[in-house]
């Protein structure tokens, strides 16, 4: 997938990355939404291949795709809890406090019974820090830059949630191909790769055996 995928080379966006620096040799974008189960597999698959990279090796942006259609032109009608719209515009305005990571794991925690209330009492712990992030939300610039997040996710195709780009070219989300194509800085040719299991062949019902899990 990663090879034949098309190169969308946008600049790195300084304000958007939460991880690294833009001169890192390795430039990894994700999209998620807060509700996406894999997403938060994702996520979590990451700080461990964060704890075995050097530390100037990558550097992320955190965008986000939510399955909503209060915010996501994309999406049915019917999917429009405005859940997943409010996390989205709430993490895109905490992205650059030291805090992030953790408040992102906070709301992944909370993904099977996640409501807007829970996200306010666990992003905001006053009235004052739910006033600030109120405004922000509510701000034109954190709009646009939602906006700019659904458009540059359909640049590359997305066909689903979480969407990992590295370097331009969108790739499976699966953390040994992230892992080996951080360690390869990229270039899916990299001897790195020859140390990944072979492919599996997925046995599907309608071929008589059971789906693959």
């Amino acid at each position: 997938e990663y090879r034949q995928a098309k190169l969308v080379t946008p600049a790195v966006d300084e304000s958007r990355l939460t991880l690294g620096k833009s001169s890192a040799p390795v430039h990894l974008i994700d999209w998620i939404d807060i509700q996406c189960p894999h997403c938060k597999h994702f996520i979590e698959a990451m700080d461990g291949i964060l704890q075995s990279i050097p530390p100037d090796q990558l550097s992320i942006e955190s965008r986000h795709y939510p399955l909503d259609a209060e915010c996501n032109p994309a999406m049915p009608p019917e999917r429009r809890t405005g859940v997943s719209c409010l996390a989205a515009k709430a993490l895109i305005c905490l992205s650059d406090k030291p805090n992030f990571d953790a408040q992102r794991h906070e709301l992944f925690k909370q993904q099977k019974f996640l409501t807007k209330e829970l996200i306010w009492s666990t992003l905001t712990s006053d009235a004052k820090t739910r006033e600030s992030l109120q405004t922000c939300i509510d701000a034109p610039e954190t709009q646009a830059k939602l906006t700019a997040d659904l458009k540059l996710a359909d640049a590359h195709g997305i066909e689903g949630t979480p969407l990992v780009v590295i370097n331009g070219r969108k790739t499976s989300a699966a953390p040994p191909i992230v892992y080996a194509l951080i360690l390869a800085q990229g270039d899916a040719n990299a001897a790195e790769f020859a140390t990944l299991p072979p492919p599996q062949k997925i046995v599907r019902a309608e071929e008589g055996g059971a789906p693959h899990q």
